[in-house]
């Protein structure tokens, strides 16, 4: 069974070892994977590791996270977490292209959509709009061009 840590948990760092990598593309990346899970001054923390986000504790030995990921087919691919509200592990992790791991976010929302519509649960578009601090729910809709119409609308 896999163990996880993640921000705030106690963890052994273990001595250090050579391998030769650590001015590589690869290491950078499983570094950057380390920051964003347990360290809060990061930009990305609040997406990860405060969100509970943790990575196998056999990675954090990178000769580990090499043997489980292997090279990436080249520097340009990036890794993915198939589903994004789980663990940086050898089940959850695969290399992919900078499109690929852009469609995998955790919004609803994989389209760039007008200001003012909202992609819901349902599928349907939810408008609102805000005047200072406080909002008006215009509707839901079927499409996005009638809702982006109701919004345009609704602003005038």
């Amino acid at each position: 069974m896999t163990e996880f840590v993640g921000y705030g948990e106690p963890y052994l760092i273990t001595a250090r070892t050579y391998h030769g990598q650590s001015n590589s593309a690869l290491y950078k990346r499983w570094q950057q994977i380390k920051r964003r899970i347990f360290l809060p001054s990061t930009t990305q923390f609040k997406d990860y590791g405060g969100r509970g986000i943790k990575i196998d504790k056999r990675w954090l030995k990178y000769e580990n996270f090499l043997e489980d990921m292997g090279n990436p087919p080249d520097n340009t691919y990036q890794i993915d977490r198939t589903d994004n509200d789980w663990h940086y592990c050898k089940a959850n992790c695969k290399w992919v292209t900078r499109l690929e791991n852009s469609l995998n976010r955790r919004a609803f929302n994989k389209a760039k959509l007008p200001k003012g519509v909202r992609k819901i649960k349902s599928g349907r578009y939810s408008v609102r709009y805000n005047e200072g601090k406080v909002y008006t729910h215009i509707g839901t809709f079927d499409t996005i061009e009638e809702a982006h119409e109701r919004y345009l609308q609704a602003r005038t």
